[in-house]
């Protein structure tokens, strides 16, 4: 086990086995074309009416992936879907597209600095 921690650690790139490399090929190519498919997800977010446009998502986004366009948060299909714009939305504004709202938390130890990194 301490090798393994000492490889991941060395975040050096890890050739596939020999007899693993049909399923290593087989594996990239689906998940470059899930990747693609789950960064258009955002397109399940919606606005509600008690947005105030404060910017938090724009902020907060991980991905720099929420911009305000007339007021109002637009994804620009670059999303992780980590629901943070949603999470941290002060007015419980963003949600899925026909879902009620639901009461949203976050780790009271997590702050705005931790999230982007400043």
């Amino acid at each position: 086990m301490p090798d393994i921690i000492e490889y991941v650690k060395s975040e050096k790139p890890l050739r596939p086995e020999r007899n693993a490399l049909p399923g290593a090929i087989l594996g990239n190519f689906f998940h470059s074309m899930a990747d693609k498919q789950f960064a258009r997800l955002d397109v399940n977010y919606e606005v509600r009416d008690s947005c105030k446009s404060c910017g938090n998502c724009t902020r907060i986004c991980p991905r720099g992936n929420v911009t305000l366009q007339d007021r109002k948060p637009t994804w620009h299909h670059d999303c992780d879907f980590c629901g943070t714009c949603a999470t941290w939305c002060p007015n419980k504004a963003i949600g899925f597209k026909g879902a009620p709202v639901s009461p949203r938390g976050h780790n009271a130890q997590v702050t705005w600095a931790d999230l982007i990194g400043a």
